[in-house]
């Protein structure tokens, strides 16, 4: 049933409606125009011209939409004629369920818009702490400078890459959003439509619907590739960091093991005296050290002796050789352990004394020498050579060294005596420690 009654006022009042509702979108992408020329001042200024390109190319559309909005309202407000058709109760209630809907699909881009205007100021922001990170970088190597700036400019130029592609997608997307409400406008517009709006619909939500999947879907991948790309522009910063302290320790143990050599020219010829004294307390430690060993057996019956006794030797040459001074005392607990009463013979009391007595004279040879020597109780560095150190028998050639007997006779850096290591002997026993072992008389 149809409604004459104030038609002429009714029509005039849904143009007024439209009008506004013109007026609105026009207010709207205004307002998107003018911040997008915010950011391309910004970009300009900084020099960023990826970031320039983008924005330009995703502001021209929207200009010539403006302009069309623009050159409607004008020419709607100079006209102010009303339309001469007539509406239906039902399709008055149509009309503005449409424009209800065009309003939220104008919500819907303005929060696509600021998605991608956050994502260009967090790709200008990212832009700027590579660089702060390329200066700081470079103040604490100059040798990493090349492979960093390098290396970031990689990672940037790949991030703007996938920002452009992203870009792209989103102008098709919201080119896709401004055709459909362009065609809800005509449609709410124009005089006898209502049944192709009822048509149209159903169709128009079903692509909104991809439309809003399609936006999460875009989110959710920018919001990964940036997670992604953070982490291993952080992770191959850390590599390169770490590979460059390797590379600088590896130099400098480099240069102090040519130091080293170099410093093989500075032997003097007064040092050749060392040679002999290295060999005496290597024979003092063979011959009447383990001789007293000898005398002595391991607390306990699964102990092996050999290496009982490589380790009283040890503990001999430490008490002798280690302090300023011998240390008779310290002597007499390594051979006898801190609970013996030491020798109970003249014959092993006067072996004894004869050791010190010994031990006496060759330090003071040592000491009447131009230049002092150094006793290396430490093991060899893991890996070192067969030639870097000497086996106390009956120990096994070809195993690892557990402990050092004889310590290393060095002088100014340079070795007179290689250090005499026990390794393994034929009968495998518990390794020995400094306090493990309470000797006893054989």
């Amino acid at each position: 049933m149809k409604i004459f009654g104030g038609g002429r006022e009714r029509e005039q009042g849904d143009e007024q409606d439209s009008l506004e509702v013109l007026r609105s979108q026009h207010r709207v992408l205004h307002g998107q125009v003018d911040n997008y020329d915010r950011q391309l001042t910004e970009a300009w200024e900084q020099g960023d011209r990826a970031t320039v390109q983008a924005i330009e190319k995703l502001i021209r559309p929207l200009r010539q939409q403006l302009a069309e909005y623009q050159e409607e309202l004008d020419r709607r407000t100079a006209s102010a004629i009303p339309s001469p058709a007539s509406s239906e109760l039902a399709a008055d209630g149509t009309v503005a369920e449409l424009e209800h809907q065009v309003d939220e699909l104008k919500q819907q881009v303005a929060s696509l818009m600021d998605q991608v205007n956050d994502l260009a100021r967090r790709l200008v922001e990212q832009d700027r702490t590579l660089v702060e990170q390329d200066r700081t970088l470079d103040e604490q190597g100059r040798a990493l400078e090349g492979v960093k700036r390098v290396s970031g400019r990689q990672e940037v130029a790949t991030l703007r890459r996938e920002l452009a592609s992203l870009r792209t997608l989103a102008e098709e997307r919201i080119a896709v959003y401004n055709a459909h409400l362009a065609y809800a406008a005509g449609i709410a517009s124009d005089g006898g439509v209502y049944a192709t709006l009822a048509r149209e619909t159903d169709k128009l939500h079903r692509r909104v619907s991809k439309l809003e999947t399609g936006r999460d879907e875009l989110v959710a991948h920018i919001v990964d590739v940036a997670r992604r790309e953070a982490e291993q522009l952080v992770k191959d910063e850390v590599a390169l960091v770490r590979t460059g302290l390797a590379e600088l320790d590896a130099s400098w143990a480099n240069l102090r093991a040519e130091r080293v050599r170099a410093d093989s020219s500075q032997v003097r010829a007064t040092d050749a005296v060392h040679t002999a004294l290295a060999t005496e307390l290597a024979s003092l430690a063979r011959q009447r050290a383990m001789n007293l060993a000898l005398g002595v057996n391991p607390a306990g019956a699964g102990e092996d002796p050999a290496r009982f006794r490589a380790w009283v030797v040890r503990e001999m040459l430490i008490a002798c050789f280690a302090g300023p001074v011998v240390n008779d005392d310290a002597v007499r607990v390594a051979l006898y352990g801190a609970h013996g009463r030491g020798p109970v013979d003249p014959e092993r009391a006067a072996g004894l004394r004869r050791f010190v007595d010994a031990a006496r004279r060759l330090r003071a040879k040592i000491a009447a020498a131009e230049r002092q020597a150094e006793y290396d109780f430490d093991l060899p560095t893991e890996g070192a050579l067969v030639s870097q150190y000497d086996v106390w028998p009956p120990s096994l050639d070809d195993a690892t060294p557990e402990f050092v007997v004889v310590p290393a006779y060095r002088v100014a850096g340079h070795t007179f005596g290689l250090p005499i290591v026990f390794t393994r002997s034929p009968v495998t026993g518990p390794a020995p420690t400094s306090t493990g072992y309470d000797g006893q008389a054989g």
